[in-house]
């Protein structure tokens, strides 16, 4: 066996019931067999200083099973001996049980072909996110039996927001539930005690083409403040919403007495979320922010509304009314981007030979009276990128953000997802608590070699 780097395991390990979450065990040392069928870790229990192994195996489908799971405890030297046996080289790959079916290739193309999105992954620059991406499918516990084949066609986006939202919650240590047809997800910790029920959806009313993605086609954003987070971008949110809450998933049975959110990324045309991430605020809490004033003597003030523009004139302030009680929460989030499967794929150390990312973009600025964000340009491989958030760098939940609902029946607990930002009101304020001081409110990702654009 040999030594597997830290971010390769990590995505290795969303494939465990837990994802990433170790409890008093966490893994000091991880490993891979030399064929790469096999990886695992070797833990130590905080409570007690002995250790432990975890271990899985590719099937025969390249789905990860468990083959030694960290139910005991014992010495360093037995520890290794397990860990050498486990990780041996030429064993055969585990059968895929019986009456579970066989995982489809995402690779493998079916006869309807590709859409460019996919098509895209197939390229040299995007090496990094095709394998990133293939490893969160193979994490999935129970996939639509169509999901690979939408994947490659034109409902990308859509499997792309639910491969980004498992990687979150395995991430943060989440078991992760697909018994039931719907909602998508059921996700739990503490055996179950603290739980929820998240559906999966995408604001985009067409699917655009992701490949056109460049500075020439990019949607702008409204100059308009007030048409930007009230106007089309919000109604769009409150369509998309609506018709989720209109399919009554939290009044199921297996549903019902749990908290249950609705999990939304906008996808509506190229650069869009960047920037609709306000309209969604305001359409959820009825609110939204301008700056008055000019110089030393700018102001933020929060506006009431209680209407969005346009001719249906959507009521604003969903989490206002109380005929939405059975809703827990709102799951958002702008980073589920080819962009970010690549930086993860790439951070893991799947590297084309020549390929160099930076990303570029605007960090939230959190000091009182400051109102424009921070701008960086960073090396995503550089200790100053890293440093960003310091002791993890860049992970998969560092763009999620939970909304609660103030008057939910069924409240989203604090502490089900606890590396996302929180927003919740507090004594008649939206409060924000973040895991992390540096919060990314857009940014882009430029794929370079040498100081060309990489090809």
């Amino acid at each position: 066996m040999r030594p597997l780097h830290q971010r390769m395991f990590d995505i290795f390990a969303l494939s465990r019931p837990r994802g990433l979450g170790f409890g008093d065990r966490p893994p000091i040392a991880a490993f891979c067999s030399e064929d790469g069928r096999a990886f695992g870790a070797l833990t130590r229990c905080d409570r007690t200083g002995f250790f432990g192994v975890d271990c899985m195996r590719r099937r025969t489908d390249d789905v990860w099973a468990t083959t030694w799971p960290d139910i005991r405890l014992m010495r360093y030297s037995e520890a290794r001996i397990i860990l050498e046996k486990e990780l041996a080289s030429g064993v055969a790959l585990v059968t895929v049980p019986a009456g579970e079916p066989v995982r489809p290739s995402l690779a493998k193309l079916g006869t309807k072909g590709a859409s460019s999105a996919f098509e895209l992954l197939n390229t040299p620059s995007h090496r990094p996110a095709a394998w990133a991406l293939n490893q969160v499918y193979l994490a999935f516990p129970r996939p639509d039996k169509n999901w690979a084949r939408d994947c490659q066609t034109g409902n990308f986006h859509t499997r792309l927001w639910e491969a980004y939202l498992l990687a979150c919650f395995r991430e943060q240590g989440c078991t992760v539930k697909q018994d039931m047809p719907s909602p998508d997800f059921l996700i739990e910790r503490r055996h179950g005690d603290v739980c929820a029920w998240i559906e999966a959806v995408t604001a985009n009313e067409a699917p655009y083409d992701h490949v056109s993605q460049t500075a020439d086609h990019l949607l702008e954003d409204p100059p308009d403040e007030i048409e930007r987070q009230i106007g089309a971008a919000s109604v769009r949110y409150a369509k998309t919403i609506r018709s989720k809450l209109q399919k009554n998933y939290a009044t199921a049975n297996h549903v019902n007495g749990k908290p249950f959110a609705i999990a939304v990324a906008d996808f509506h045309a190229p650069g869009s979320m960047v920037w609709t991430r306000e309209a969604l605020m305001a359409y959820l809490y009825g609110v939204y922010a301008v700056v008055e004033g000019e110089g030393l003597e700018r102001v933020g003030v929060l506006k009431t509304v209680t209407e969005l523009l346009g001719a249906e004139k959507i009521p604003a302030g969903l989490f206002s009314n109380p005929e939405n009680s059975k809703l827990s929460a709102i799951v958002f989030s702008n980073a589920a981007t080819i962009a970010k499967f690549n930086r993860m794929g790439f951070l893991a150390g799947i590297r084309p030979p020549g390929l160099k990312m930076m990303r570029f973009g605007t960090i939230f600025d959190r000091r009182p009276g400051i109102f424009d964000p921070i701008p960086f340009g960073l090396d995503v491989v550089s200790d100053e990128y890293a440093a960003l958030w310091p002791g993890v760098g860049e992970t998969w939940s560092l763009e999620l953000e939970v909304f609660h609902n103030p008057m939910a029946d069924h409240p989203f607990p604090h502490d089900l997802l606890p590396e996302c930002s929180q927003w919740f009101q507090e004594s008649g304020e939206i409060r924000c608590a973040a895991r992390y001081q540096h919060s990314i409110l857009s940014s882009r990702t430029l794929l370079m070699e040498a100081s060309n654009e990489f090809k």
